[in-house]
């Protein structure tokens, strides 16, 4: 996983949400938005899986076997 969370664009949001997971300062809950195509969905996985992962390869790093990498978490819920 690259430095943006393997995302083209977004890097304010990476930046921003990487410092939340390190430092332990999540918010209650994040809104995702924007027009069809952005990225929304894929930038909140991302982030799902900062959060879940058990091993993470650096600080704000998720490793690649997560289990939210494959939407099979029994707390994850796409609306």
């Amino acid at each position: 996983m690259n430095e943006n969370w393997n995302l083209i664009g977004h890097e304010w949001a990476v930046d921003m949400l990487k410092k939340h997971v390190v430092h332990g300062t999540t918010r209650h809950a994040y809104l995702f938005a924007g027009p069809p195509g952005l990225g929304r969905r894929t930038l909140a996985l991302r982030f799902a899986q900062a959060l879940n992962c058990q091993t993470p390869i650096s600080a704000g790093f998720p490793a690649a076997n997560v289990v939210t990498a494959n939407r099979s978490h029994p707390c994850s819920t796409r609306i």
